[in-house]
């Protein structure tokens, strides 16, 4: 298991707002995981269309695009630190 930092995007007209994810995962799943994460980024119940145009584009039910612009490898060392520091558990 290795541990990622990744960049969440949410689009909503000409606005975005950029939030950073940790994730634990493998390399063979990382991007299954982060597509999981932005296609679930409002809630598991509502469904969501991939964009037609752009594979890893979400278009959620309220309008808003969610994709992930990046995901970066980070030791377990940083990763621990920042869930302490964020105070998740």
């Amino acid at each position: 298991m290795k541990h990622y930092i990744a960049g969440i995007i949410d689009s909503y007209r000409d606005m975005e707002f950029r939030t950073c994810v940790l994730v634990k995962a493998t390399d063979k799943t990382i991007d299954l995981k982060v597509g999981e994460i932005c296609s679930t980024w409002y809630s598991e119940d509502e469904p969501v269309l991939e964009c037609e145009d752009a594979e890893g584009l979400y278009e959620q039910a309220n309008g808003c695009v969610t994709y992930s612009d990046g995901v970066k490898e980070i030791s377990e060392a940083t990763y621990n630190e920042l869930i302490t520091f964020l105070g998740a558990y």
